[in-house]
């Protein structure tokens, strides 16, 4: 397998793997789909990457591809934070949501029902289009949570099997030229 990526459920005691290089295990990322719970995905996916200081350093932003159904931010550590949530929700959830909207949180604390509700603009459109919120229970994420289970297990399969293919592939064409 070429991937580099270990996953364990949150408790698990051992988590093994093995590496070329410890640094290119630290490198952190998040994707955050907007689906619908008929699966629709909408535009833009969010991306936060993993850059120092939180912002993209010149060279970066020059050669920075972003299509326009890609919503690209950096953040110290590559999560989300509490004020990138409210920059996605107020550009991107806001703009693409309609009556009778539930949005699903994780218990994070920096994406949870609290920080939302400490949003003024979301106060408001919580009550005017009636939006619920709901929570994931914290440490079921990984077993209940819908993009984990459903949608990102498929993605991360025919990610993988994309990258193992143009891997083989490359190392074919390298060794049979």
């Amino acid at each position: 397998m070429h991937t580099g990526r270990t996953l364990a459920f949150k408790g698990q005691a051992t988590v093994e793997a093995l590496t070329q290089s410890v640094n290119s295990m630290t490198y952190s990322y998040t994707v955050q789909p907007f689906i619908s719970a008929k699966g629709v995905l909408f535009s833009p996916l969010l991306i936060v990457l993993q850059e120092k200081d939180g912002k993209f350093r010149p060279v970066v932003k020059k050669n920075l591809f972003e299509p326009e159904n890609v919503y690209v931010l950096a953040s110290n550590s590559g999560k989300l934070t509490s004020n990138l949530v409210k920059q996605w929700f107020e550009e991107d959830f806001l703009p693409a949501s309609n009556e009778k909207t539930v949005l699903l949180l994780d218990s994070w604390s920096g994406q949870n029902e609290k920080t939302f509700e400490s949003f003024s603009i979301s106060r408001k459109y919580f009550k005017v289009v009636g939006t619920t919120v709901k929570t994931i229970p914290a440490g079921t994420t990984g077993m209940i949570q819908p993009l984990d289970v459903f949608f990102f297990c498929g993605w991360c399969r025919k990610s993988l099997c994309m990258k193992e293919f143009f891997i083989d592939y490359h190392y074919c064409q390298i060794y049979n030229n």
